[in-house]
């Protein structure tokens, strides 16, 4: 029995020896230890090149956390639209103005004569100086058409002044600038009334003068063109 027992162990030595011997026991062990670097090193990542993974991939909530959005632009046709648009906007509150201005009386003052009277009328604040109003004048009166009657009496005290010295005629050039010019004037006062009378009936919308109101206002004119008519040096000798 006992004999037995020593031989199956003397056995597990010599097998046990057998393969540590063998030159097969150490390549395997060398197989081993070559494949597992291999299989290894597909899933090695050192802790430098998974931090610089890491920084490459910004969460997705760091890419948008500092950047500003981004307005749409406008597009070049778009703008081109916009500013004709602009364009248009104004040329047709211009075009409404003037329309206003003109149609509603403000400087349609022609309209209450015809296209020759205003005719006459450009012909004579052309060349004041020398203009014959006083048959025009008597003729409108004549005719009843007492809106140019107004207005060539006032182009008449006007030229009177002129004659005087009083004031340098310029068309272009308002009643108030008239006005001014004679400001030393003891007619000045008159001036006043009978231009701020003159420029209602003639530019007023609606402002109908008939005869009777013509009648009533006709001296203070008649009044303010025989003044106008003194000489210049004439009524500051009178001052004095």
């Amino acid at each position: 029995m006992e004999w037995k027992e020593s031989s199956w162990l003397y056995r597990l030595l010599l097998l046990g020896a057998f393969f540590c011997l063998s030159p097969n026991f150490g390549q395997a062990q060398d197989l081993d230890r070559a494949d597992w670097e291999r299989i290894s090193k597909q899933y090695d990542y050192n802790k430098e090149k998974v931090k610089e993974e890491a920084e490459e991939e910004e969460p997705e909530d760091e890419l948008y956390a500092d950047r500003p959005e981004k307005s749409p632009s406008m597009s070049a046709s778009t703008k081109n639209v916009l500013k004709y648009s602009l364009f248009a906007v104004v040329i047709g509150l211009l075009v409404f103005i003037v329309f206003r201005l003109v149609g509603g009386g403000l400087l349609g003052a022609n309209q209450k004569i015809s296209k020759d009277e205003a005719y006459l009328l450009e012909e004579i604040e052309d060349n004041l100086e020398e203009a014959n109003i006083k048959t025009p004048l008597e003729d409108a009166v004549q005719a009843e058409n007492y809106s140019l009657a107004l207005r060539l009496y006032y182009l008449s005290i006007l030229q009177a002044l002129l004659h005087a010295g009083h004031i340098v005629w310029k068309k272009e050039k308002t009643n108030g600038a008239y006005i001014r010019e004679i400001w030393s004037h003891p007619a000045r006062p008159l001036l006043q009334k009978v231009t701020r009378i003159y420029e209602y009936f003639w530019f007023a919308k609606g402002a109908k003068l008939d005869r009777t109101e013509f009648s009533r206002i006709r001296p203070l004119f008649d009044d303010m063109l025989q003044k106008a008519s003194a000489p210049k040096a004439k009524q500051q000798k009178t001052n004095a």
